[in-house]
């Protein structure tokens, strides 16, 4: 599978765990809650467990994790959600793409207000050449 379907496929997921979230948020007011009562600043609820390895011809490309909060946002209410390419993860389970790198555009990130980055050589610089392929 090229990096470019890859990178479709990792897109999907991110997007996809963007909307979990915003459930989430719709649901309690915040996007870290520890019950259904409310917002209370516990953790941001774990992604669902389709989430974490999206597959792409059955096998893993990459690793989907919750990210670091996004700068300037109050806990609660921001997030943000990575794709890392299994070669670059080191993570992925025996059977997957374990070997998978995109150096154009290497880890993708998505947060709450829709703003997308990529860390690859293009990608850091151009994100939406990254985003849009």
């Amino acid at each position: 599978m090229s990096s470019v379907a890859s990178a479709r496929a990792a897109k999907a997921a991110l997007e996809q765990a963007a909307q979990f979230l915003e459930r989430n948020y719709t649901i309690s007011g915040c996007y870290s809650f520890t019950d259904v009562t409310g917002c209370n600043g516990g953790p941001v609820p774990p992604l669902p467990s389709r989430l974490p390895m999206r597959r792409t011809t059955g096998l893993a490309a990459y690793v989907i994790a919750l990210g670091p909060l996004p700068a300037g946002a109050a806990p609660g209410q921001g997030f943000s959600v990575t794709a890392t390419p299994c070669g670059t993860a080191g993570s992925c389970p025996n059977g997957s793409r374990t070997t998978f790198a995109d150096p154009d555009c290497d880890v993708l990130t998505l947060n709450n207000i829709g703003a997308k980055t990529a860390s690859g050589t293009i990608g850091v610089n151009n994100p939406d050449v990254c985003w849009g392929r």
